[in-house]
């Protein structure tokens, strides 16, 4: 026979709570992420998909 354990009905709202807070600290940060550092590193990123994209059509051309 299992024992009885008591739970709090308030524990699955701090469950809850504590999940969408997490979210919403997680989502904030990539948020932060997305808005302080792409703008300094997304042009040199940019810039380096350009150059790439140069060297595959040159070695495509070179191999026909």
């Amino acid at each position: 026979m299992r024992r009885y354990y008591y739970r709090s009905p308030w524990s699955p709202i701090i469950r809850w709570s504590l999940g969408f807070g997490l979210l919403f600290v997680v989502l904030s940060l990539f948020s932060f992420v997305a808005s302080r550092v792409l703008s300094v590193v997304g042009p040199f990123v940019i810039v380096a998909g350009l150059v790439w994209a140069g060297f595959v059509v040159v070695s495509r051309m070179r191999d026909r």
